[in-house]
């Protein structure tokens, strides 16, 4: 409660002197009235008690012709400003708060962007590594075939040499006998 009393009369205090300002702004010739005022009232022999009274308690002639209900309303004009500066000021932080808040919502989603990006490029990536290893498998697969296809081939042929030699064997055990009996005869023959 203390604080705002203070701040109330530090706020009052520079209102004064702003107005101080503004009036000697507007009326050069106030200090050099003020000066002649004060001279002729030291000069003065009256014996009227306000004329002894010190000039703060004494009853001042208006400075500059500006009466004192129009210093007084130009502290209210002055206290409606800063009022309304006031809520200007509150409108513009809760307009801050929210911009801040949007800007903290757009950096969260620019995050989650890129993070779907990101796994969007690795789901392309998968998918395509995906393909490759299925065209490698389908690869395999053929050539697997192949192989098998190839290993009985072998084994046919292996069977089919195993068969020749053996059908070799038989013609060349065969054959001297028959080479014999070609060279009685007069002709040679071949065997197959």
């Amino acid at each position: 409660m203390t604080s705002s009393y203070d701040q109330e009369a530090y706020e009052e205090q520079n209102l004064r002197q702003e107005l101080r300002q503004h009036l000697l702004q507007n009326n050069p010739n106030q200090s050099n009235d003020k000066n002649h005022h004060q001279q002729h009232n030291h000069s003065s022999d009256s014996d009227s008690a306000l004329s002894s009274a010190p000039p703060s308690i004494s009853p001042q002639p208006p400075a500059n012709g500006v009466e004192p209900t129009d210093i007084w309303q130009t502290i209210r004009s002055y206290n409606n400003d800063i009022e309304k500066l006031q809520k200007d000021l509150e409108i513009m932080q809760k307009q801050n708060e929210c911009l801040r808040l949007e800007l903290s919502v757009a950096k969260d989603q620019i995050v989650d962007m890129e993070k779907t990006t990101l796994e969007t490029k690795n789901n392309y990536n998968l998918q395509h590594l995906t393909e490759r290893i299925k065209f490698l498998e389908e690869q395999e697969h053929q050539l697997q075939a192949e192989c098998n296809d190839l290993r009985e081939q072998n084994e046919l042929l292996e069977f089919r040499i195993l068969e020749l030699e053996e059908a070799n064997d038989k013609v060349s055990l065969l054959l001297p006998s028959c080479n014999k009996y070609a060279y009685f005869h007069g002709k040679p023959r071949s065997v197959l």
